[in-house]
């Protein structure tokens, strides 16, 4: 592993540390607060509605800019100035559900422009194709470790920790981790390139990106399944509302249930590559898409919350091994100035 991976790496701890710690803590607190299930799974819903308004956006913005480095560092930063600003509004004022959705969502759009930079960053780190199946199975298993991390502390930080002094501990990880991003330099010039194209407008540059794609046999279907995996992704915040109106469990459950899911995915990004060699592609997909689906047709008639607990692990695992797979492909398959 070069120095430059590993630094991208020891981001992707720190920040995945970050954001479950945040996510969790926030959402506590919101039905703490409101006592409401459906505004707790609101408050975990703005990732996905921020990717899905905003991700079209921020790709284009990635290859425009075309400076991978300089956006993830921005991003992080700016993100690090929302979570001050979460944490003052707390502090100071009263408790408004509606000001706090909208900052959370700000912060989520930050966010977003992480995917697209890395999807640009990450090939121009390596020398070989083959190797961006192994950094994305490096990323997965410690972005899993930093969640499982994160899940396991962020209950006793919520209730030992004042919540403005948690918000300035979470801060400074993003800082740590926008350094680390910072400090990377692209030595690989095979991936570079230096537009030529004519600038355009961001809605100009998506018409001539989404015709491109409608006319390619393959990039047409993985959009199709890119697309189809944002509306699954849409579950997730679901889970609070099952654990806790449907299961009728305590906080605590849902923090085991989502350790359960860091596991899996650990366990996953662990045999993934040895999985790779006994089975193709397709039926990787394929077998673990459909064991998480009856997984969650399952969820649907169980009503006790250790078993759903344990489930937990299948769903990592069916979730991570297709998608490192997955995330591989829509990389190596798409123009570098197409990439974001």
């Amino acid at each position: 592993m070069t120095s430059q991976i590993f630094k991208l790496i020891s981001n992707d701890f720190v920040v995945g540390l970050g954001n479950s710690i945040f996510s969790l803590v926030m959402m506590w607190y919101v039905l703490n607060q409101t006592g409401s299930a459906y505004y707790t799974a609101t408050i975990g819903s703005l990732s996905h509605i921020a990717q899905i308004l905003v991700g079209s956006y921020a790709g284009i913005k990635a290859d425009q800019m075309n400076q991978p480095v300089k956006m993830m560092v921005y991003s992080l930063r700016f993100n690090g100035i929302f979570l001050l600003i979460i944490g003052f509004v707390v502090l100071i004022l009263d408790f408004n559900l509606y000001l706090l959705i909208v900052l959370l969502f700000l912060r989520e759009v930050t966010m977003v422009f992480q995917l697209p930079n890395q999807n640009k960053l990450i090939p121009r780190l390596v020398q070989a194709q083959e190797d961006v199946k192994r950094i994305l199975s490096y990323r997965s298993l410690t972005k899993n470790l930093s969640m499982m991390l994160g899940f396991a502390i962020a209950g006793f930080l919520f209730s030992a920790v004042p919540f403005f002094i948690l918000i300035l501990l979470i801060m400074v990880l993003f800082i740590i981790g926008s350094s680390a991003i910072n400090t990377i330099k692209v030595t690989n010039k095979m991936h570079t390139f230096k537009s030529k194209r004519k600038k355009q407008k961001s809605l100009d540059e998506f018409k001539v990106v989404l015709n491109m794609i409608l006319k390619d046999y393959y990039l047409k279907r993985v959009m199709i399944t890119a697309m189809m995996l944002n509306i699954i992704s849409m579950v997730a915040p679901t889970f609070v509302v099952y654990f806790n109106q449907y299961l009728h469990a305590q906080p605590k459950d849902y923090g085991m249930f989502q350790f359960f899911i860091a596991l899996g995915s650990i366990l996953a990004a662990s045999i993934g590559l040895k999985l790779k060699h006994k089975m193709s592609s397709y039926n990787i997909l394929v077998t673990f898409w459909s064991i998480m689906a009856i997984t969650f047709i399952y969820m649907f008639v169980n009503i006790y919350a250790y078993i759903a607990i344990f489930l937990g692990m299948i769903i990592g695992i069916c979730l991570t091994l297709p998608t490192i797979l997955f995330n591989t492909y829509k990389i190596l398959i798409i123009d570098d100035k197409y990439r974001g």
